[in-house]
């Protein structure tokens, strides 16, 4: 019996129209994503603009002056108003009231350090403390000597230079006072008697009583004051010292010898000296 014949090969598929087709390709082509794909809209710059940059450094500037206003604030212990408002910020620092209290850091000054008790003195005590006075430095003047027969001197009336033996200069001045003469009374004046004070001055005068009188009396009057009379004791050995105090004023002074109503004594010379 002849063998049935092998079945044919399966019929393929039926595949989908061409229309169908088209269509898929059509989806694929539009889902199929693009490798370079081109950006919609230009990338946004985060950089603030040209205005706000400004107000932007404004802004830390004003901070940065209200932080020093704040921190001089806090060390004066004043209070800080601060006042920000329309774009601007005021600062108005307010000095308190109240005093500062101390930092509990601090420790207590021990009493050895404590300051002594009692007022401090202050500079305008200092001022008003006088130096310590200093005496003043004596002045010292003398002894200058001044003889009777130089140039410098004025001798009047009877009295003249003579030689005499023992004078100083080699000459003394002799008849000053009342001799019965016509010239008059003689007199003798020291004419440039200069002192460094006014005070009294202590005068010596050295002089010869020629007829070896025992005294005669002198009048001395200084820079045209009233004469004083004075007595000496002497002889006709040249020459006996005799002291007597003259007051002078501080500069240039006169001392004149005389003796209207006598014999006065020959003079030598002077020497003057403050005491």
């Amino acid at each position: 019996m002849p063998s049935a014949p092998d079945d044919p090969d399966p019929a393929p598929p039926d595949e989908p129209p061409a229309e169908d087709v088209e269509d898929v390709e059509d989806v694929e082509d539009v889902e199929a994503p693009d490798d370079d794909p081109e950006p919609d809209e230009e990338p946004i710059d985060e950089r603030p603009s040209g205005p706000r940059r400004a107000r932007l450094l404004l802004i830390a500037a004003a901070l940065v002056v209200l932080a020093m206003f704040v921190v001089d604030a806090r060390r004066d212990g004043g209070r800080i108003d601060e006042r920000i408002g329309a774009g601007a910020v005021g600062v108005t620092a307010r000095p308190t009231t109240q005093p500062a209290s101390p930092s509990p850091a601090q420790p207590a000054p021990s009493p050895s350090a404590a300051a002594p008790s009692g007022p401090s003195p202050t500079r305008s005590e200092h001022r008003s403390v006088p130096p310590p006075s200093r005496s003043p430095t004596p002045i010292r003047f003398g002894p200058v000597t001044f003889e009777a027969e130089a140039d410098g001197n004025t001798l009047g009336g009877s009295a003249f230079a003579a030689p005499y033996p023992g004078a100083s200069g080699g000459r003394i001045v002799r008849n000053i006072g009342d001799w019965d003469t016509r010239e008059g009374d003689g007199f003798l004046r020291f004419e440039d008697i200069t002192v460094p004070v006014t005070g009294r001055y202590t005068l010596k005068l050295f002089h010869v009583n020629i007829d070896n009188q025992p005294a005669r009396t002198v009048t001395i009057a200084v820079s045209g004051a009233d004469p004083r009379p004075f007595t000496f004791a002497g002889n006709s050995t040249c020459c006996t010292a005799s002291t007597v105090q003259v007051d002078l004023r501080e500069g240039r002074n006169t001392i004149t010898f005389a003796n209207p109503d006598g014999h006065a004594p020959s003079i030598d010379r002077i020497v003057l000296s403050l005491p």
